[in-house]
């Protein structure tokens, strides 16, 4: 699904209601310049779209080493009667935990329980990887995740 301007302005929201959270320091030209990649998709047996999209401060969503101030944030937002409204952050310190910066993939239902899973690709210091979002009750958990900061 293209994501429209509501959408755009949501994840906007929610990561700068997020970052502060976490106690990262502010993007040096904001959330917008910070955004590297957002979609939209719409969850199997579920009203309303979802949004997806990763922030990056100092680094950059591939494989290669983070800066110095490094940090990733990814933000799930799914719609509802009001707007978007956060489902799900995942804020990764390059500096302090190593580098894994994940970006929505794709999502389908591999476990045949009738809702749909997330499929994030994660982009390490020296490879690549996959984790996997799925819904416990009315939460998202990241249920599975390969160590992309070892080659």
């Amino acid at each position: 699904i293209s994501h429209v301007y509501d959408q755009r302005v949501a994840t906007l929201a929610i990561a700068g209601d997020a970052i502060p959270r976490y106690g990262a320091s502010w993007p040096e030209l904001g959330t917008l310049d910070a955004r590297e990649h957002i979609q939209a998709f719409q969850l199997r047996n579920t009203p309303g779209q979802s949004i997806a999209a990763t922030f990056m401060a100092d680094d950059e969503l591939e494989v290669g080493r983070p800066g110095r101030r490094a940090y990733s944030l990814f933000v799930l937002g799914h719609e509802n009667d009001t707007g978007y409204a956060e489902s799900y952050t995942w804020f990764r310190d390059a500096v302090a935990d190593g580098k894994a910066a994940p970006r929505y993939f794709d999502h389908l239902d591999w476990d045949g329980d009738g809702s749909d899973e997330i499929l994030l690709d994660v982009f390490g210091n020296q490879k690549r990887g996959f984790a996997a979002l799925s819904r416990q009750g009315d939460s998202w958990i990241r249920s599975y995740q390969d160590d992309c900061t070892q080659p």
